[in-house]
């Protein structure tokens, strides 16, 4: 479960918008959109992912749980993402 206050608009839009001030060094090798899958076609690594995890924490004031968080579903998609945080967010 997520623990936030998460004040901003979670939309897939605005996931991309971290990843790519996170993954600017990625950006001109794929095209990234709300479906681009993140590890197999974006190229992120396990570690990119706890890197994209700190990030996603920080700009929404949340809590990835370890524990409930099925990372490679959660973390598919900026869709997936958006869904995931906006779901936990709104209990």
């Amino acid at each position: 479960m997520i623990k936030a206050t998460a004040s901003k608009q979670v939309t897939s839009d605005s996931i991309i918008e971290v990843i790519r001030q996170e993954f600017a060094e990625l950006l001109h090798q794929t095209e990234l959109d709300a479906t681009t899958r993140l590890t197999q076609e974006f190229g992120l690594d396990s570690m990119d992912i706890v890197r994209l995890q700190v990030a996603l924490e920080d700009y929404y004031d949340i809590r990835f749980d370890p524990e409930t968080t099925d990372f490679d579903v959660v973390f598919s998609t900026p869709t997936t993402l958006a869904k995931h945080i906006k779901l936990e967010t709104e209990r």
